[in-house]
């Protein structure tokens, strides 16, 4: 598919959506996600077409690029690895239920934070 292609077919459901106004639209109408930059380089080309962005977090591991574009809000998803750099602050000591009599174990997680360096310099 060309990106001509893509776009014609995007306009055809947008005249859908118009003509039928009695169909609801999508749980998630106020997104669109993208899920195709799997690395800084990859980003780069976005960032430059997008211009204004903000940042975001999703769950523990996922980075995410947003731009609004009227009432849709497109969204990128990345690995946060692939963007940021982890850094442990230090240890904390966590008790877990262990289902084996229910004793408490004690471990160390690690208390950490991710550096995002702003992206927009790297264009």
């Amino acid at each position: 598919m060309t990106h001509r292609e893509y776009a014609d077919s995007l306009r055809l459901i947008a005249t859908f959506f118009e003509q039928h106004e009695e169909l609801p639209l999508p749980h998630d109408a106020a997104e669109f996600d993208i899920f195709v930059v799997h690395d800084k380089a990859s980003l780069k080309p976005w960032l430059a077409a997008l211009g204004n962005i903000q940042k975001g977090i999703h769950g523990e591991s996922q980075f995410k690029i947003m731009h609004k574009f009227g009432s849709i809000t497109l969204v990128i998803y990345l690995s946060r690895e692939q963007v940021c750099t982890r850094r442990v602050l230090g240890t904390k000591k966590v008790v877990d239920k262990v289902p084996t009599g229910y004793q408490d174990v004690e471990r160390k997680v690690e208390i950490a934070t991710w550096d995002c360096e702003p992206l927009l310099t790297e264009i």
